[in-house]
Protein backbone atom coordinates (compact mmCIF):
# COMPACT_ATOMS: atom_id res chain seq x y z
CA UNK A 1 0.00 0.00 0.00
CA UNK A 2 2.90 2.36 -0.03
CA UNK A 3 1.28 4.39 -3.12
CA UNK A 4 -1.69 5.19 -0.50
CA UNK A 5 1.28 6.40 1.44
CA UNK A 6 -0.14 4.47 4.31
CA UNK A 7 3.14 2.38 4.99
CA UNK A 8 2.16 -1.44 5.55
CA UNK A 9 -0.30 -0.73 8.12
CA UNK A 10 -2.70 0.27 5.33
CA UNK A 11 -5.47 1.20 7.89
CA UNK A 12 -3.65 4.02 9.35
CA UNK A 13 -4.36 7.32 7.29
CA UNK A 14 -1.43 9.36 6.15
CA UNK A 15 -2.29 12.38 8.83
CA UNK A 16 -2.12 9.38 11.45
CA UNK A 17 1.19 8.22 10.02
CA UNK A 18 2.54 11.85 11.05
CA UNK A 19 1.19 11.84 14.37
CA UNK A 20 2.67 8.85 15.27
CA UNK A 21 5.48 9.90 13.47
CA UNK A 22 5.89 13.20 15.46
CA UNK A 23 5.15 12.23 18.56
CA UNK A 24 7.78 9.10 18.25
CA UNK A 25 10.62 11.42 17.37
CA UNK A 26 9.76 13.87 19.78
CA UNK A 27 9.85 11.39 22.70
CA UNK A 28 13.63 10.11 21.87
CA UNK A 29 14.43 13.64 21.22
CA UNK A 30 15.45 13.57 17.72
CA UNK A 31 17.25 16.77 16.25
CA UNK A 32 18.29 18.12 13.39
CA UNK A 33 21.65 16.31 11.93
CA UNK A 34 20.70 13.10 13.64
CA UNK A 35 21.06 9.55 12.01
CA UNK A 36 18.39 6.68 12.91
CA UNK A 37 18.06 3.33 12.55
CA UNK A 38 14.61 1.84 11.50
CA UNK A 39 13.93 -1.77 11.91
CA UNK A 40 10.86 -2.70 9.73
CA UNK A 41 10.82 0.39 7.72
CA UNK A 42 8.29 -0.45 5.16
CA UNK A 43 7.62 2.00 2.72
CA UNK A 44 9.46 4.32 4.54
CA UNK A 45 6.90 6.55 5.96
CA UNK A 46 8.64 7.28 9.46
CA UNK A 47 11.76 8.36 8.36
CA UNK A 48 10.42 10.43 5.90
CA UNK A 49 8.54 12.15 8.04
CA UNK A 50 12.02 12.22 10.19
CA UNK A 51 13.38 13.94 7.27
CA UNK A 52 10.74 16.68 6.79
CA UNK A 53 9.93 17.61 10.45
CA UNK A 54 13.36 17.03 12.08
CA UNK A 55 16.32 17.56 9.61
CA UNK A 56 17.22 14.46 10.08
CA UNK A 57 17.81 11.06 8.19
CA UNK A 58 18.23 7.51 8.88
CA UNK A 59 18.78 4.13 7.45
CA UNK A 60 15.72 1.33 7.34
CA UNK A 61 15.61 -2.00 6.94
CA UNK A 62 12.76 -4.32 5.69
CA UNK A 63 12.23 -7.92 4.62
CA UNK A 64 9.92 -6.57 1.89
CA UNK A 65 11.71 -5.28 -1.58
CA UNK A 66 8.33 -4.04 -2.55
CA UNK A 67 8.83 -1.70 0.59
CA UNK A 68 12.15 -0.82 0.04
CA UNK A 69 12.13 -0.08 -3.74
CA UNK A 70 9.06 2.56 -2.38
CA UNK A 71 11.20 3.67 0.10
CA UNK A 72 14.34 4.75 -1.77
CA UNK A 73 12.84 6.29 -4.73
CA UNK A 74 11.09 8.63 -2.20
CA UNK A 75 12.92 9.48 0.69
CA UNK A 76 15.57 12.46 -0.27
CA UNK A 77 18.35 11.44 2.18
CA UNK A 78 17.61 8.43 3.88
CA UNK A 79 18.91 5.16 2.86
CA UNK A 80 16.93 1.72 3.09
CA UNK A 81 18.27 -1.67 2.17
CA UNK A 82 16.50 -5.14 1.93
CA UNK A 83 17.51 -6.98 4.71
CA UNK A 84 16.74 -10.19 7.28
CA UNK A 85 15.93 -8.33 10.22
CA UNK A 86 17.28 -11.23 12.25
CA UNK A 87 20.70 -10.31 11.69
CA UNK A 88 22.17 -7.23 12.24
CA UNK A 89 26.00 -8.21 12.96
CA UNK A 90 26.74 -6.57 9.29
CA UNK A 91 25.84 -2.98 11.11
CA UNK A 92 29.00 -1.00 13.33
CA UNK A 93 28.42 -0.52 16.80
CA UNK A 94 27.75 2.76 18.30
CA UNK A 95 27.07 3.93 14.77
CA UNK A 96 23.06 5.65 15.41
CA UNK A 97 21.78 8.06 17.41
CA UNK A 98 18.27 5.82 17.96
CA UNK A 99 16.94 3.49 16.72
CA UNK A 100 13.23 2.58 16.12
CA UNK A 101 10.57 0.55 15.06
CA UNK A 102 7.07 0.13 15.03
CA UNK A 103 4.71 -2.58 14.63
CA UNK A 104 7.36 -5.09 13.40
CA UNK A 105 9.19 -6.50 16.12
CA UNK A 106 6.11 -8.26 17.84
CA UNK A 107 6.32 -10.60 14.88
CA UNK A 108 9.56 -12.29 16.06
CA UNK A 109 7.56 -13.02 19.69
CA UNK A 110 4.79 -14.39 17.38
CA UNK A 111 6.97 -16.68 15.19
CA UNK A 112 8.93 -17.83 18.07
CA UNK A 113 8.32 -21.39 17.25
CA UNK A 114 10.60 -20.42 14.65
CA UNK A 115 13.20 -17.92 16.00
CA UNK A 116 12.97 -19.01 19.41
CA UNK A 117 12.32 -17.31 22.63
CA UNK A 118 15.22 -15.60 22.85
CA UNK A 119 15.50 -14.01 19.30
CA UNK A 120 13.36 -10.99 19.83
CA UNK A 121 15.48 -9.84 23.24
CA UNK A 122 18.71 -10.64 21.22
CA UNK A 123 17.72 -8.37 18.38
CA UNK A 124 16.70 -5.47 21.39
CA UNK A 125 20.06 -6.05 22.37
CA UNK A 126 21.81 -5.61 18.81
CA UNK A 127 19.29 -2.30 18.40
CA UNK A 128 21.05 -1.27 21.63
CA UNK A 129 24.87 -2.36 20.46
CA UNK A 130 24.15 -0.22 17.30
CA UNK A 131 23.02 2.82 19.24
CA UNK A 132 25.41 5.46 21.18
CA UNK A 133 25.35 6.37 24.28
CA UNK A 134 22.59 8.73 25.16
CA UNK A 135 20.40 7.33 22.54
CA UNK A 136 17.33 6.02 22.76
CA UNK A 137 15.49 2.72 20.98
CA UNK A 138 12.06 2.70 20.62
CA UNK A 139 10.01 -0.50 20.03
CA UNK A 140 6.65 0.76 19.30
CA UNK A 141 3.25 -0.44 18.45
CA UNK A 142 3.13 -3.83 20.28
CA UNK A 143 0.20 -5.34 19.53
CA UNK A 144 -0.65 -6.34 23.20
CA UNK A 145 2.46 -9.17 22.17
CA UNK A 146 5.06 -9.90 23.47
CA UNK A 147 3.64 -9.26 27.16
CA UNK A 148 5.09 -6.30 28.91
CA UNK A 149 6.66 -8.96 31.61
CA UNK A 150 8.74 -10.09 28.46
CA UNK A 151 10.30 -6.88 27.69
CA UNK A 152 10.81 -5.72 31.52
CA UNK A 153 12.94 -8.71 31.94
CA UNK A 154 14.76 -8.82 28.82
CA UNK A 155 15.45 -5.07 29.36
CA UNK A 156 16.76 -6.29 32.77
CA UNK A 157 19.01 -8.46 31.65
CA UNK A 158 20.33 -6.54 29.07
CA UNK A 159 21.52 -4.51 31.62
CA UNK A 160 24.05 -6.70 32.69
CA UNK A 161 25.53 -6.51 29.16
CA UNK A 162 25.35 -2.79 28.60
CA UNK A 163 25.03 -1.07 31.52
CA UNK A 164 21.98 1.21 32.75
CA UNK A 165 19.07 1.40 31.07
CA UNK A 166 15.99 3.63 31.14
CA UNK A 167 12.96 1.95 30.55
CA UNK A 168 9.31 3.60 29.85
CA UNK A 169 6.17 1.82 28.65
CA UNK A 170 3.36 3.79 27.04
CA UNK A 171 -0.42 3.07 25.79
CA UNK A 172 -0.52 3.83 22.05
CA UNK A 173 -3.80 5.58 23.56
CA UNK A 174 -1.78 7.19 26.19
CA UNK A 175 1.71 8.44 23.87
CA UNK A 176 -0.86 11.06 21.47
CA UNK A 177 -2.72 12.41 24.16
CA UNK A 178 -2.76 16.11 22.34
CA UNK A 179 -4.84 15.07 19.31
CA UNK A 180 -8.58 14.67 19.74
CA UNK A 181 -11.38 14.10 17.87
CA UNK A 182 -15.34 13.33 18.41
CA UNK A 183 -16.73 10.20 17.08
CA UNK A 184 -20.26 8.96 17.01
CA UNK A 185 -20.39 5.14 17.38
CA UNK A 186 -23.56 3.12 18.71
CA UNK A 187 -25.34 6.09 19.45
CA UNK A 188 -22.56 7.21 22.35
CA UNK A 189 -19.87 9.65 21.82
CA UNK A 190 -16.45 8.74 22.33
CA UNK A 191 -13.69 11.28 22.17
CA UNK A 192 -10.45 9.48 20.72
CA UNK A 193 -7.06 10.16 19.91
CA UNK A 194 -7.02 11.39 16.13
CA UNK A 195 -4.18 8.67 15.38
CA UNK A 196 -6.11 6.16 17.18
CA UNK A 197 -8.95 5.63 14.27
CA UNK A 198 -7.82 2.53 13.29
CA UNK A 199 -8.49 1.02 17.09
CA UNK A 200 -11.84 2.81 16.96
CA UNK A 201 -14.03 2.51 20.36
CA UNK A 202 -14.01 -1.29 21.60
CA UNK A 203 -12.88 -3.68 19.23
CA UNK A 204 -11.51 -3.19 16.19
CA UNK A 205 -10.13 -5.14 12.73
CA UNK A 206 -7.24 -5.94 15.00
CA UNK A 207 -9.23 -7.23 17.99
CA UNK A 208 -6.79 -5.36 20.21
CA UNK A 209 -8.06 -2.43 22.88
CA UNK A 210 -6.14 0.68 22.41
CA UNK A 211 -5.22 0.00 25.89
CA UNK A 212 -3.15 -3.07 24.99
CA UNK A 213 -1.45 -1.72 22.55
CA UNK A 214 2.04 -0.23 23.91
CA UNK A 215 5.53 0.93 23.32
CA UNK A 216 8.86 0.60 25.56
CA UNK A 217 11.23 3.31 25.45
CA UNK A 218 14.74 2.72 26.48
CA UNK A 219 17.59 4.69 26.77
CA UNK A 220 21.17 4.16 26.62
CA UNK A 221 22.67 5.92 30.41
CA UNK A 222 25.95 4.83 30.50
CA UNK A 223 26.69 2.48 27.70
CA UNK A 224 29.67 -0.28 28.77
CA UNK A 225 31.34 -0.44 25.17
Amino acid sequence: KCAMNADNWFRIYPDEHEIIATDMFELINAKPGDYVFDWGSGCGTKLRYLEGKFNASGLGIDISPTGVKWASRHSRKSTFCWADGTNLTWLPSDYFDHAVSFGALGYLYVSRDVYGEDMLCNIVSELIRVTKDQGYVYLGGMLKVPPRAYYKECIHQLQKRWGPLSRRMYTEWDLHTKYLRTVKHDGKIYKLRVAQRYWGPGKNYLNVKPSQVYSAVVQLLNKNI
